[in-house]
């Protein structure tokens, strides 16, 4: 595992060279817009990211063209840390922890899974609801309230599996009723119904949603 730490002081400093192995860096870019600076970030290269593995399995790896199956994942601090602050545990980190996001190796949906607590960012007022996720970082624990997020990599998942996903993420974390999905279970929900293919996918239909809720125990209304 190659690890690296960076002190960035202003949005600026986020320069494309330094990144790579992002493929969609704009999108990339936007994370940082309502973070206040100076940042420390830890990347951590060949992370395997369940959900992405998942997918990769499942699909990516079948494809004519070669995708890793590693990640790279990005966790961002407030302040400027240094390398031997982190290694030391009895320097506390977990209330500087802003967000932690996976790159994943897709030209389209590199934005992987990604936790932001948004008492760490600067917005309008607006609701959000968060739980509590447990995050290791480096031998390191960490908890952050957060609403899960990925971008749809428009093949495997598009927008509405995704957004399945991030509603299975959040109600099987925070209650012990529901549990979470991995991308394969909700495309294999719904490829049990479907009369042609699911992969590569064409989005589903509200219908479709609606199963897929229910397999996991919610009781769905459609209107």
């Amino acid at each position: 595992m190659n690890i690296k730490f960076l002190t960035i002081n202003n949005i600026s400093e986020i320069r494309k060279e330094d990144f790579l192995f992002v493929k969609q860096f704009e999108r990339f870019y936007t994370l940082f817009n309502q973070i206040n600076f100076p940042i420390t970030l830890v990347i951590e290269n060949f992370y395997n990211d369940r959900d992405y593995k998942d997918s990769y399995y499942y699909f990516f790896s079948s494809k004519y063209i070669g995708y890793s199956k590693y990640t790279y994942r990005i966790a961002i601090f407030e302040g400027s840390i240094q390398e031997s602050e982190f290694y030391n545990k009895e320097f506390d980190l977990n209330d500087l922890l802003i967000g932690v996001t996976t790159i994943k190796p897709l030209k389209i949906g590199s934005v992987g899974k990604t936790y932001f607590n948004p008492n760490k960012i600067n917005h309008n007022k607006f609701y959000i609801r968060t739980t509590k996720f447990e995050i290791g970082i480096l031998g390191r624990k960490f908890e952050i309230e957060s609403f899960p997020f990925s971008a749809q990599d428009s093949e495997y998942i598009t927008c509405a599996e995704t957004t399945l996903w991030m509603m299975l993420q959040y109600y099987g974390t925070r209650y012990k009723e529901y549990k979470v999905a991995l991308p394969h279970e909700i495309v294999e929900i719904v490829d049990d119904k479907h009369f042609q293919r699911v992969s590569p996918s064409s989005g589903l239909h509200y219908m479709q949603s609606s199963e897929v809720l229910k397999k996991f125990g919610f009781s769905s209304q459609i209107y």
